[in-house]
């Protein structure tokens, strides 16, 4: 599935930055996969000090195909033991523009963020048709005092049955 399904940011249908991607209409431009980072910038010296949660909001879209019993996951979580991927279902539903943050220091509103690294505690997401969307909120956190670590990254899987 995962090459059927494409990975959206969001923040306007012509946003291409991925520091844009704060909620709102879904882009036309797809999340770049063969670069690291390509949705959260290196942590700066002052993250990694004082630590931070920062929030991105993508959408699931899938190209051509419909799907049944759709989840996402973490599949990779950060490789650093200092930063954490969490993620939530948007609460606005399939075909809803998510909330707009302000910036990317600001918790969107009523979303429940875990952190689900394997298959069997995956997050739902609704049946999926070709051209439907659902957002989905991206929490990274970073512990205050994080030591570097070059190429911090994580990876998200989407799977569902194709009908």
């Amino acid at each position: 599935m995962a090459a059927e399904v494409e990975y959206r940011l969001s923040g306007g249908a012509a946003n291409a930055n991925p520091d844009a991607s704060l909620g709102g209409a879904m882009s036309s431009e797809s999340i770049n996969n063969s670069n690291n980072p390509n949705l959260f910038a290196n942590v700066s010296t002052n993250e990694a000090l004082t630590g931070s949660d920062k929030y991105r909001c993508i959408y699931i879209t899938p190209a051509v195909k419909n799907y049944t019993s759709v989840s996402i996951w973490i599949s990779t979580q950060t490789l650093s033991n200092d930063t954490k991927l969490h993620l939530a279902v948007a609460p606005e539903g399939k075909n809803a523009d998510a909330e707009v943050i302000p910036n990317d220091g600001v918790e969107p509103a009523d979303v429940i963020f875990t952190r689900p690294i394997q298959d069997y505690d995956a997050l739902a997401l609704p049946d999926l048709n070709a051209g439907d969307r659902i957002a989905v909120w991206i929490k990274r956190n970073v512990k205050a005092g994080a030591a570097g670590y070059p190429n911090d990254y994580g990876r998200l899987v989407v799977e569902g049955s194709e009908v």
